[in-house]
């Protein structure tokens, strides 16, 4: 199964005025992360420096070391992660 990510809604929900639907849009870069990360790591380069600051919140959020995504802790391995949010 090919995961695609809806890019417009996750931005849309990411920006919405109910504070636990943008909390909780967060998940769907987590589940992402763990399918297809380039892909997801492509998407937040351009989502860190949106002009939106609940858009870069959403960036910043998800990009947190998870321990269910064993590599966002790996230091040898986050260094993507890091730039973006270096940005």
């Amino acid at each position: 199964m090919i995961f695609k990510l809806p890019y417009i809604s996750i931005q849309k929900y990411a920006d919405h005025k109910d504070w636990a639907i943008r909390e909780t849009t967060c998940f769907s870069i987590l589940s992402g992360l763990k399918k297809r990360p380039e892909m997801i790591l492509n998407y937040c380069d351009k989502w860190i420096i949106n002009k939106n600051k609940n858009i870069r919140r959403l960036v910043s959020e998800s990009l947190r070391p998870n321990s269910q995504i064993k590599w966002t802790r790996n230091q040898s391995k986050n260094d993507k992660i890091l730039n973006l949010l270096l940005c």
